[in-house]
């Protein structure tokens, strides 16, 4: 059990604080690492919303002695902030619980509702003594707050926040926040009324409001609200597919508000993943750098990795692609111009279309490339929407008849325009380090391990024009292209023999049978 604020209204539930610790003490308690994870995120969000720090404040200043917010005021915004969405759901009532077994008559909370609506207005205020709530279900006297929420009705429903006297963020949560936070409603199993919970998911309407919102035992739908879903049919014949902030729509139907930071300041991050067999390939190895990505310009991606793996297997089923192009987008949100970060949860979008497939020859006869001066940021690890250099210099390429531009700086060669690039000499691999000046290619890490596989030396060394000119083969990577030879540099001759090498054919090889596998 959780119970690290040892308030006597408690009442021996699942109870978690802000302070350090108490953080301490629940990791130290086996298996409770991931509940302390996910009070953290409880409170990251807490302190980002404003309006829900004043409500809470007044709920101190306004409402009865200990008494906390609770209810859908929290799982509605946990879950709002889990789609992504700009916009809090409006409330039905904001739902403030407390415990005073001295005085149980429900005409005394009436008093505290005034309060609250002459302090507060504009929200819909319902006060309510946990103390009375046990002759409902036939229940004994609770012993406090935590133990009357525990039989609510579902598991992801009992969490309340409260704001101490010195303004830390409290939170309690009998069943604790694993459902909360994974978006899933299961019954209570100390609730006595099994049909109590079925009435009221059918009735609150959460699987339509939520999309991403599912039932524990899987059968709740997974996706937009039942009259917006596309027809099984339809389904089975679709190709391209978006999501937008808890939405699968049809590209058409994917608009951008105008004030989206990523359109106006191309303020966010990107990932592009190659499906094989209807699974993304090196999928995990995409979501570090996604999160690597995000965290260095600090944007909080509000899914973790397991909600976004669900929102990308439910794109790719949907779409009725085995094969296809993820391109995945997180911005720092909706919110009107201005350079400064601002309040607002991020945005996530992401689309599925078919491949984008080589022209004919592109792999069997090599590409000739364009060296071009890299006149990009100096924060290339970051995989940024900032991509005007790396497309002044794509079109470069195109305009001289090339397939991609090679970027030079301060005299070495430091990767494509949107590839990395490697030379081979003497059997061995060379390309340049993973540095600030370079994006680290998931691809190129594939290529890494399968050279160390086969025993081919891979060096991490820049290397000059002059040297990939004379060097006895050449090759570009990406996810969207895997592996093109190079067979000549415009204006300068042939790399080698002017023909893809057996390196290149060999890594290609082994590199296609891995996109085969689980």
């Amino acid at each position: 059990m959780l119970n690290a604020d040892h308030d006597s209204d408690a009442g021996g539930g699942r109870s978690l604080t802000n302070r350090s610790d108490a953080c301490e003490s629940e990791r130290n308690a086996p298996g409770r690492d991931a509940e302390a994870a996910l009070l953290r995120r409880l409170l990251d969000f807490a302190a980002s919303e404003p309006e829900l720090l004043a409500d809470l404040r007044q709920v101190r200043e306004h409402g009865p002695p200990g008494a906390w917010l609770a209810a859908g005021y929290v799982r509605n915004l946990v879950w709002d902030r889990l789609h992504g969405r700009a916009e809090r759901t409006p409330l039905d009532d904001a739902d403030v619980v407390y415990f005073d077994p001295a005085c149980p008559d429900e005409a005394a909370e009436k008093p505290w509702e005034q309060a609250l609506a002459a302090a507060r207005p504009g929200l819909r205020w319902s006060v309510k003594n946990q103390a009375r709530m046990h002759p409902i279900n036939g229940d004994e006297p609770f012993a406090g707050v935590a133990e009357a929420m525990s039989r609510w009705p579902e598991t992801a429903t009992p969490v309340a926040l409260r704001l101490s006297s010195d303004d830390q963020v409290e939170a309690l949560a009998p069943h604790g926040l694993s459902d909360l936070f994974a978006m899933k409603l299961r019954p209570s199993p100390l609730q006595r009324d099994p049909s109590l919970f079925a009435r009221r998911v059918a009735a609150k309407g959460w699987l339509e409001r939520w999309p991403l919102v599912r039932l524990a035992d899987g059968s709740g739908p997974i996706g937009v609200p039942q009259e917006e879903r596309i027809h099984p049919k339809e389904e089975a014949s679709m190709t391209s597919l978006g999501y937008i902030n808890g939405r699968f729509v049809s590209l058409e139907e994917l608009v951008l508000p105008i004030e989206e930071r990523g359109h106006q300041f191309g303020d966010g991050v990107y990932e592009f993943f190659r499906v094989y067999e209807g699974h993304p390939f090196m999928l995990e190895e995409h979501l570090d750098r996604l999160y690597r990505s995000a965290d260095l310009i600090r944007i909080d991606i509000a899914p973790d990795r397991g909600e976004l793996r669900a929102i990308m297997d439910e794109l790719v089923t949907r779409s009725g692609l085995a094969s296809g192009d993820i391109y995945l987008q997180v911005t720092r949100g909706v919110a009107p111009r201005n350079h400064a970060f601002p309040s607002v949860p991020s945005s996530l979008t992401m689309t599925i279309k078919p491949w984008r497939e080589l022209a004919p020859g592109v792999r069997e006869q090599g590409v000739q490339v364009l060296l071009h001066p890299d006149e990009r940021w100096l924060n290339c690890h970051i995989k940024s929407l900032n991509l005007l250099p790396n497309i002044l210099a794509k079109q470069a390429a195109v305009e001289a008849g090339c397939f991609e531009a090679v970027l030079v700086r301060d005299g070495f060669v430091t990767e494509g325009s949107s590839s990395n690039a490697y030379l081979v000499r003497d059997g061995a691999i060379r390309t340049h380090p993973a540095t600030n000046h370079i994006l680290g290619g998931i691809a190129r890490i594939a290529v890494r391990r399968i050279a160390e596989e086969q025993g081919i030396p891979f060096i991490e060394e820049a290397f000059g024009p002059e040297e990939l000119l004379a060097a006895d083969e050449a090759f570009l990577t990406s996810s969207g292209i895997e592996l093109v030879p190079i067979a000549g540099v415009h204006g300068r001759g042939p790399i080698g023999s002017g023909s893809p090498g057996p390196v290149a054919r060999a890594i290609h090889a082994r590199y296609a049978e891995l996109t085969r596998q689980r």
